[in-house]
């Protein structure tokens, strides 16, 4: 210690007095005393250790805070002191002042003119937790501003493979106990005079994960608005504010997004409804004769009239017939109650065709162009999200039907939420809590999910059984076809005509494009439209585009293997963003 006082009570300290006065006084005379256990004292000095009072060999001081004194705590005192009589020279700087309110010595405390304390403790000796916490609590409740800096013998950085890791610190008792509380940590390393910054890391038990470190020349630290400042200190909490702002305008914005979402699906629910109340409105009179001679069928009325038959669709615009009609169309020539039988989509197109040359089907404004039967494919592909269909081969062309019959909803409300949940404008938080989905869609994708669970389907001719396994059933905006699916459809035995017919009809992407886009997918892409601007730019992909669109006629076939990964399991689908689809590789190696 530097301070002590003599028996007549008069302070002394080896800092302002000269050594050989204080030796003469403490060992000669003996009439230096600790100011606490009032012990007789000991003076001593040399070449290797500072000027400092200590007690007799075995005597143990019966003041309550008292630390066994080291080299590193004597520097580290009267480093501070000098540091703090340099930054507050209208201030009083006392080097181990007793603090009669709590009954502490602090190793430096600071009195400003205006009557505000501040206390410094250098801390070397590792105290316990609790006990930090009540000297802690004594300086609050006294209103005098701790500071706490730690001897840098005390910080230990963590260990991996045996190896120091500089992105993990091992924090002692005390340690933790003063990050938790203050969030950060401050070090001095006596010897190299550095000042050590240490906060904003992931505390768990005795590790400090992927903290930020500052390592500081003591002589640029000082202190602003009663916190350790330099201008490294200075730019980190820059960044910080920075990033903050950043955080809350990316939540103002999604809090905007959710809000706007919500309001777009308000608005085309409105016009779903408005648009069911006149379902042939724009339809020819042969196709008005069309569509209510299949409504009559199937007991349709504005009401019930399937809201999966009146979702818009990818591509549909290269369709003049509305989406009603020739869904429904489909629906009834190929599906309802043809369970078991196999979907060839090159003969929907065919019979299409057939229907368009006799004006009973329209194409769109576009009508040379060959790839309107993509509409088809698009929605062929939402009844296979909602397990309607299950895929055959790769390349989306068969499909085996499991389901063959909807479940009719009779209201009008029922039936124009299913029509945004395939179309998939229904908002997240309308999802967000089981509460707060609408009862009525989740019905219609379960009562979907039993059929296609509990389908038990043989057809001796092709050796082909189904028992799908999955007991979950997710809102078919999701696109997470399961991988039981892909496995059910490995089990359907083709003939080799039927075979033949596949490769012949099916163009798409090669091997190495195959190959490319697993690639991209690993490297993080997600974008489906910025992997077909890879193909092209990278592997010498066809550059070819839509006429009307301006979207490369690769896209879709880059689309349809990405959804095929996705029934295997290799990808999710992430969700569509304006017309943009999103995937992400879940399988690592």
């Amino acid at each position: 210690m530097f301070s002590a006082v003599t028996k007549e009570g008069h302070s002394v300290n080896c800092i302002h007095n000269s050594e050989d006065w204080l030796r003469q006084l403490t060992n000669v005379e003996k009439r230096v005393i600790c100011p606490e256990c009032k012990e007789q004292m000991v003076f001593r000095a040399g070449r290797l250790r500072r000027a400092h009072f200590a007690h007799q060999p075995k005597v143990v001081c019966t003041y309550p805070y008292y630390e066994p004194e080291t080299k590193e705590h004597l520097e580290g005192k009267l480093l501070l002191y000098n540091k703090l009589r340099g930054l507050f020279p209208k201030s009083q700087v006392e080097i181990e002042h007793r603090i009669e309110e709590t009954n502490q010595r602090s190793d430096v405390i600071v009195i400003h003119p205006d009557g505000e304390k501040w206390a410094f403790e250098f801390q070397c000796y590792k105290i316990s937790g609790e006990a930090w916490l009540q000297r802690h609590r004594l300086y609050k409740k006294a209103g005098i501003k701790d500071f706490w800096v730690l001897g840098d013998s005390i910080h230990r950085y963590g260990k991996t493979d045996h190896e120091e890791d500089k992105e993990k610190h091992r924090l002692v008792e005390l340690e933790q106990v003063i990050y938790k509380h203050t969030a950060h940590l401050h070090y001095i390393n006596t010897e190299q005079k550095i000042f050590r910054y240490i906060k904003n890391g992931d505390l768990d038990t005795t590790l400090l994960y992927y903290p930020t470190e500052l390592i500081i020349p003591l002589q640029n630290v000082t202190i602003n608005k009663q916190r350790w400042w330099s201008r490294e200190i200075e730019l980190l909490y820059i960044k910080e504010e920075a990033e903050r702002k950043r955080k809350e305008e990316e939540k103002r914005q999604e809090q905007e997004r959710k809000q706007t979402e919500i309001e777009q699906a308000r608005q085309r629910y409105k016009a779903i409804v408005q648009e069911r109340r006149q379902l042939t409105k724009s339809m020819t009179e042969k196709e008005k004769m069309l569509f209510l001679q299949l409504c009559q069928k199937h007991q349709f009325t504005s009401q019930n009239f399937p809201g999966l038959f009146h979702a818009q669709t990818n591509y549909s615009e290269l369709i003049a017939t509305p989406v009603q009609l020739w869904k429904l169309w489909i629906y009834n020539e190929f599906i309802y109650q043809k369970r078991g039988r196999k979907l060839w989509m090159p003969e929907v197109t065919k019979r299409f065709l057939r229907l368009k040359d006799k004006g009973m089907m329209r194409l769109g404004k576009y009508s040379k162009d060959p790839h309107f039967s993509f509409a088809f494919y698009s929605f062929v592909h939402n009844l296979e999200q909602i397990h309607m269909l299950a895929r055959i081969d790769t390349r989306g062309k068969y499909y085996f039907v499991v389901v063959d019959e909807l479940p009719i909803y009779h209201e009008e409300k029922q039936n124009a939420i299913i029509t945004m949940g395939i179309e998939e404008t229904l908002p997240y938080e309308l999802y967000r809590n089981d509460s707060q989905i609408p009862q009525f869609y989740s019905d219609f994708l379960q009562a979907i999910g039993r059929t296609y669970e509990e389908a038990e389907i043989t057809d001796e001719k092709k050796h082909f059984a189904v028992k799908a396994h999955s007991s979950n059933v997710f809102p078919a905006y999701q696109h997470s076809m399961t991988a039981t699916a892909v496995k059910t459809c490995s089990r359907i035995k083709v003939s080799e005509n039927e075979k033949r017919n596949i490769h012949e009809e099916i163009s798409g992407l090669s091997d190495m494009e195959k190959q490319a886009v697993k690639h991209y997918l690993k490297q993080g892409t997600e974008s489906a439209k910025e992997i077909t601007e890879n193909l092209i730019s990278e592997h010498g992909a066809s550059s070819a585009r839509y006429e009307h669109t301006g979207k490369y006629r690769l896209y879709p076939f880059v689309c349809q293997y990405l959804d095929f990964l996705v029934g295997c399991g290799l990808v999710t689908y992430k969700g569509n963003e304006k017309g943009e689809r999103f995937y992400r590789w879940v399988v690592y190696g």
